[in-house]
């Protein structure tokens, strides 16, 4: 072999040992991915398991979500599967667009667990919760924001101590978080954004995000949930294994008496190699079905 050639391999060798990846440092080999997204897998076998360079728990990976929410949602199709089950009556769309609100009924939302909100801020709420099905930011194609994401679908961790992660929530709504404990960026809280400015910083095995400057358009979950400037959103992402439990919090001083916890979700990793996330219904099919369904 000649000189010339020996050191072009040697240089092409050392870019790609260098070069950025998504994937856990010392995970086991996974099957290869032969559907349209190769999210990294660490499937647990052993303690060590599923540790990024710095020694950090390796999050990434496809979580099972179960159905789509409305309007954005996240979600993984299993291989194999010819339908989505939306819940609602009938088990498709159509069903499922009308009957969305009626989940509050069940306590998740003017139940035991809802936002317990100040006097003064009740009419208002009460106000959104009548009109929900017009003026829900969802229907309207708007990002859910935080906390109504809820837990991310997919995740994608930065290997060789790149300090940031990558939440994912449909094909469509996803996060951008670093993780080496940085204070708040003031422009990106000054913006008001739907999902506002998240930072986060490792508590033992659990990645906690918090995030603030949110604009009050969004709500904290439907139906007219609402929420000021002055939110405060803490996340809690803990894996246990191949689970993955997600926890979070609500402070708001100006709207709520008391901070508010939604319910806790725990998902399982897929390991299926040709599981996918949902793609969200275009813009323009929501409208329809929502200009076709308004009934008071």
């Amino acid at each position: 072999m000649n000189n010339r050639l020996w050191t072009a391999l040697v240089a092409g060798a050392a870019i790609a040992a260098g070069a950025f990846t998504w994937a856990s440092a010392q995970q086991p080999p996974a099957p290869a991915p032969s559907g349209p997204m190769a999210f990294p897998t660490c499937i647990v076998k052993v303690a060590t398991d599923c540790k990024l360079a710095d020694g950090k728990p390796d999050l990434s990976g496809l979580w099972a979500a179960g159905n789509p929410g409305f309007g954005g949602g996240g979600g993984n199709l299993a291989s194999g599967a010819t339908s989505q089950n939306f819940g609602g009556r009938g088990g498709d769309f159509i069903g499922f667009e009308p009957d969305g609100g009626l989940n509050r009924l069940t306590g998740d939302y003017f139940g035991p667990n809802a936002p317990q909100y100040r006097p003064d801020k009740w009419e208002a709420v009460l106000q959104a919760d009548y009109d929900g099905n017009f003026d829900d930011p969802a229907q309207r194609c708007f990002p859910n924001g935080v906390p109504r994401n809820g837990a991310p679908a997919a995740i994608m961790a930065a290997k060789d101590n790149q300090p940031f992660v990558v939440l994912i929530y449909s094909l469509r709504e996803m996060r951008m978080v670093p993780t080496d404990g940085r204070p708040h960026n003031i422009t990106n809280v000054a913006y008001e954004t739907w999902n506002g400015d998240s930072v986060g910083h490792w508590e033992g095995n659990t990645l906690v995000i918090e995030t603030i400057g949110m604009t009050d358009a969004s709500w904290l979950t439907k139906s007219g949930m609402l929420h000021g400037f002055n939110t405060k959103v803490t996340e809690r992402l803990t894996r246990d294994g191949n689970m993955l439990r997600w926890e979070a919090s609500v402070e708001d001083p100006d709207w709520l008496v008391q901070p508010w916890k939604p319910a806790p979700v725990t998902r399982t990793l897929s390991t299926d190699p040709n599981a996918t996330l949902y793609e969200p219904l275009p813009c323009d099919d929501i409208d329809r079905l929502h200009t076709t369904s308004r009934v008071r």
